[in-house]
């Protein structure tokens, strides 16, 4: 399946939405075996930097982030 291709277990996308999408979030939607995404929306750089630690420290499989330009 093409999910798998992306080494999910399921085909479950969470949104990266802005307060929502935590690290705690995240790293519960990967472990379970689907894209758990880390909004950055409204965040400083040092505040990203700091989810994205605590989101790997919660999770091995961190594959998507989101980010506005």
């Amino acid at each position: 399946m093409w999910y798998q291709d992306l080494g999910l277990k399921y085909p479950i996308f969470q949104g990266a939405m802005s307060w929502i999408a935590t690290p705690k979030l995240t790293a519960a939607v990967s472990n379970l075996g689907g894209l758990g995404i880390l909004a950055a929306g409204g965040r400083t750089a040092p505040e990203l930097r700091q989810m994205i630690r605590q989101t790997k420290k919660l999770t091995r499989n961190l594959r998507g982030k989101c980010g506005f330009v």
